[in-house]
């Protein structure tokens, strides 16, 4: 869940470092990510590094085409259900495409091994 608390950018409730590893996922693993925008009015263009994904779904209904991104607008009030293969090793950066928005904590790195 993205939202801006006190200034800071914030993703499930806390900003993140360049150099920490939020959490980290198999080689190989179908992930499934749903992720929600609560601000009123701001928009937030979504990136993941190292993988392509297909938006599944927004706000809970399925999308006509599912074409691959590697990012993908997240509306005001908007969530999207995201999928990709886990099949890049390394140490992935996910995060807003607004630098202002990334470098304010709404960035996160996570680990494929």
């Amino acid at each position: 869940e993205l939202s801006m608390g006190h200034m800071r950018f914030l993703i499930n409730g806390r900003s993140f470092r360049m150099d920490e590893i939020a959490f980290e996922v198999k080689r190989g693993a179908t992930e499934i990510w749903s992720i929600s925008n609560p601000a009123i009015g701001m928009p937030h263009p979504m990136h993941i590094h190292g993988h392509f994904f297909k938006v599944m779904a927004i706000n809970g209904k399925k999308t006509r085409f599912q074409e691959w991104r590697d990012t993908a607008m997240m509306g005001p009030r908007e969530t999207l259900d995201v999928a990709f293969v886990a099949d890049n090793v390394g140490e992935w950066m996910f995060h807003c495409h607004i630098l202002d928005h990334a470098a304010g904590g709404m960035m996160g790195t996570f680990a494929v091994e």
